[in-house]
Order: C-alpha cells, then sequence, then structure tokens
C-alpha cells in the first residue's frame, strides 16, 4: 500500500483490518504530503519512489493499493491528473492488480471531480486489473468522520477508511487459506526517513 498522510492516519487501524479480512502479510508505504512523482514539501519521498523501495524491500506483490492523488490534485492542472496517475501505473507494471482509493476534497469540488475522472478514464484503459475505491462518496455521507479540513479524518474515520480498504481489496483477489508452510502475519512499513 502506497499512500500520504490518510494513509498514515490509517496506520493503527490497518492492520487488523487486513488481517480481519484474510491478509497475512502487507506492506504500507505512507508520507506526510506525498504525491505521485514531486511532493508538497519537495523531498525524495514520491509515490514512484515508493515503488521502488517496496520492491527493494519486500518484493512484489499481486496486489498494490495506491491511495494517492489528494497532494497531486492540488498542486497539478486537470491536464496532468490522467498522465501521473499513468505514471504510477506504468512503474506498477502490467500483469498487477491495482486498487486506487479516489479522492474527497470538499474546498475544492472542481479539483476533486477533475482527479477522480481522471482516475476513472485510466481505470476503464486498464480493465481488469485497475479498480478505483470510491472513498469520496464515502466520506462526504459520513461527515462527521472527517477534521474541519474536510480532508483528514478522525480516529474513527481512519478506523473506517481502514475497514473500507481492506475489505474493497478481498473481492479483488480471493482469500487464500493459511499454510502450515506460510509465515504468520507479517507487517512491515517501509522506513521513510
Amino acid at each position: 500500500m502506497i499512500g500520504d498522510s490518510l494513509t498514515s492516519g490509517t496506520l493503527p487501524y490497518q492492520p487488523d483490518a487486513l488481517s480481519t479480512v484474510g491478509w497475512e502479510q502487507a506492506t504500507i508505504d505512507s508520507y506526510v504530503s506525498r504525491g505521485i512523482r514531486s511532493k508538497v514539501k519537495a523531498d525524495r519521498h514520491t509515490g514512484l519512489t515508493s515503488i521502488d523501495a517496496i520492491r527493494a524491500t519486500a518484493g512484489d506483490s499481486d496486489l498494490w493499493v495506491v491511495a494517492l492523488g489528494t497532494n497531486d490534485a492540488g498542486i497539478y492542472s486537470k491536464e496532468k491528473h490522467a498522465d501521473l496517475i499513468n505514471m504510477m501505473m506504468e512503474r506498477i507494471g502490467a500483469g498487477h492488480y491495482v486498487m486506487w482509493v479516489n479522492v474527497y476534497l470538499p474546498g475544492n469540488k472542481a479539483r476533486q471531480q477533475h482527479w477522480n475522472s481522471a482516475l476513472e478514464t485510466v481505470a476503464a484503459g486498464h480493465q481488469g486489473e485497475m479498480f478505483v475505491l470510491d472513498w469520496a462518496t464515502l466520506a462526504a455521507e459520513n461527515r462527521n468522520w472527517m477534521l474541519d479540513d474536510g480532508i483528514h479524518c478522525s480516529a474513527k474515520g481512519y478506523m473506517h477508511r481502514a475497514t473500507a480498504i481492506a475489505s474493497a481489496t478481498r473481492s479483488l483477489i480471493p482469500p487464500v487459506a493459511p499454510s502450515a508452510t506460510k509465515p504468520g502475519r507479517v507487517w512491515s512499513q517501509i522506513p521513510t526517513s
């Protein structure tokens, strides 16, 4: 899983949520203000570099969860959105499942709509491999989960976000029965400092 501060907020809940739906292993790489190819605050931790870091540390995965776009929608024009999403898809590569969490930006509905439309367009070009989790609708229907900025969540909101992500991943790939040869639950977080 690759994300920004919203993913960081789910860290207390995400391992249990994933375990509940049958995942035995996961790697979560989150970083505040992260964008796909740049950050709001300039440094080396981008969505693209996180793919490489995960592969170097934990190996490849059949399923990638991407929860990026909130920062990108705010700093790039709508004409760049599909290009950024396609950069991530190309770096992940064909033959993988990708579940991408869309964005909720109640303070800027136009940017939200542009980003989420670009996400749907790219997903349509990757049928059977790329799926979009509609966080925008879920958040809009549950405003009491959100903090005053309308983007970040309360503890309850982050718990629900973690559960929604975990549940959606299970619908993509059927659970694998535990075996004696597989390790128990293994969770790792890529160090970003």
